[in-house]
C-alpha cells in the first residue's frame, strides 16, 4: 500500500507531517525525480509514503511501485462553496479529463478501503470537535490507474488545508485505508449531487461500500460503455447499485436501471 503526498499541495503536506509525526515513517529513499518514499516503521504494516514533487491528479507510478495494491492519494479540495469538508472519492474520467487522467477512463474503485477512510474520518470529526462534513465525493479527476485507488481530501479554503487537526483525522483515515479488511458489499452509486449525504450515510451506516458514484450533472454524457466501465473497474466487482431516485431523472434512471439488471446487478433505491 503507497499513500501519495504532494510536496506542492499544502494540504497534502499538513497530511503527510501527521503521517511521519504520529505513524512513524522513516527511512526515507530518494528517487532519481527527487521524490522521497518513506516506509513505517511498524513491523507490521506494508505501508510506504511517498512523497512526489508533482500535482497527483497527474501521478503516474514509476517502475519500482509496480507491486503496489493500493494507492491512497491525500490532498486538498477545493470548492467555490469553501465548505468545510474531510472528503473521500475514486479518481477518474467519466468524459473529459479536464483535471489530469484520461478522457472516459476512471481508476479502479476500492470500496473497502474508501468505506474505512469514510468511517474513520467521521469518527475523528466527532473525537476532535471539528465542523467539518464528512462525504463520499463523486468519481473525477485524474489520474486514471489500472490499480486500485482513492483519494481523502481536506476541504475547502487555504485555511482548512494547513489546520494540523484536518491534516490528524485524514492521515489516520488514510492508515485505515491501508489496513482495510473491510467485510462489505461492493456498490456503485447512480444520480444526486455530487457530495451525495444519502450514499455517505449508507457508507456509514450500513454494510454497502460505495466505489465509483456517478453524480446527476454527468448522466447526461452517461453511455452503457461507461456504465459497464465504472462496473468493471472496482476491485471486488459491484453486487449492488444505490440509486438517488430523486436525483435522477426519470428517463435515464429507467435505462440505467433495466441495463444494471440485464447485467446482473442488483439495484436499489436511495
Amino acid at each position: 500500500m503507497v499513500i501519495v503526498a504532494s510536496a506542492i499541495d499544502p494540504a497534502s503536506r499538513n497530511i503527510a507531517d501527521s503521517l511521519i509525526g504520529l505513524h512513524h515513517f522513516s527511512k526515507p529513499t530518494i528517487s532519481g525525480a527527487g521524490d522521497s518514499l518513506l516506509r513505517a516503521e511498524d513491523p507490521e504494516s506494508d505501508a510506504r509514503l511517498l512523497i512526489t514533487k508533482k500535482e497527483l491528479v497527474s501521478f503516474e507510478p514509476s517502475s519500482g511501485l509496480a507491486d503496489t495494491r493500493l494507492f491512497i492519494f491525500v490532498s486538498r479540495h477545493e470548492s467555490h462553496s469553501r465548505v468545510r469538508s474531510l472528503t473521500v472519492h475514486t479518481p477518474g474520467n467519466l468524459a473529459e479529463a479536464e483535471h489530469g487522467g484520461v478522457p472516459c477512463k476512471v481508476s479502479v474503485a476500492a470500496p473497502g478501503p474508501m468505506k474505512d477512510a469514510l468511517r474513520r474520518l467521521s469518527l475523528e470529526r466527532d473525537r476532535m470537535g471539528l465542523s467539518h462534513v464528512v462525504s463520499y465525493e463523486a468519481t473525477h479527476h485524474g489520474p486514471s490507474l489500472d490499480t486500485p485507488s482513492l483519494f481523502v481530501e481536506i476541504g475547502s479554503s487555504e485555511a482548512e488545508w494547513s489546520d494540523p487537526e484536518a491534516g490528524e483525522a485524514v492521515a489516520n483515515a488514510a492508515m485505515d485505508a491501508a489496513a482495510s479488511r473491510c467485510i462489505c458489499t461492493p456498490a456503485l452509486g447512480v444520480g444526486g449531487p455530487h457530495y451525495n449525504a444519502k450514499f455517505t450515510e449508507a457508507g456509514l451506516k450500513g454494510p454497502l461500500a460505495l466505489g465509483h458514484i456517478i453524480p446527476k450533472h454527468a448522466l447526461p454524457s452517461l453511455t452503457p460503455d461507461m456504465l459497464e466501465q465504472c462496473l468493471s473497474r472496482t476491485a471486488g466487482g459491484v453486487e449492488v447499485a444505490l440509486l438517488d431516485w430523486k436525483g435522477t431523472p426519470g428517463p435515464t434512471r429507467r435505462w440505467i436501471a433495466a441495463h444494471l439488471e440485464r447485467l446482473g446487478v442488483e439495484v436499489q433505491r436511495a
